[in-house]
């Protein structure tokens, strides 16, 4: 049985080996997400962690009717001023984050099954509430 498999070390585009092209394709796109990938990390740590957020959250963050919206976001940081009196720091801080999470977050531009789509870093929206009022 014969072997149809291409050996890309044969191919050439314009004299060039197929494979050369790929390492010089991978380099220039490893190039481009640097950027991104720097300005994703110089966000703050709980705005990083909304881009995770569980379903509950994302619910909240479509939520339309404002006191709703206000319902849900206390009701996580009280949850979270719970754990924090029993010592529980690092579940406190999730509660937090998740308070926050209703009103300032980001989200992949291809929604929830953006894992299997796209790198991390290039296609986000971002969503900041304008007023609390």
């Amino acid at each position: 049985m014969a072997n149809n498999n291409p050996n890309f070390n044969d191919i050439e585009i314009d004299g060039t080996p197929f494979n050369v092209l790929m390492q010089q394709a991978a380099e220039m796109k490893t190039q481009e997400l640097a950027q991104n990938r720097r300005y994703f990390d110089s966000l703050p740590v709980y705005f990083q962690h909304s881009l995770y957020s569980k379903e509950d959250v994302i619910a909240a963050q479509d939520e339309t009717n404002f006191e709703k919206k206000k319902e849900f976001s206390l009701f996580c940081k009280d949850k979270g001023n719970e754990l924090f009196h029993r010592n529980q720091f690092l579940y406190a801080s999730l509660e937090y984050e998740r308070s926050l999470a209703v009103w300032d977050y980001l989200r992949s531009v291809y929604g929830s099954d953006w894992k299997t789509k796209v790198c991390l870093t290039m296609f986000l929206s971002i969503h900041l509430c304008d007023s609390l009022t």
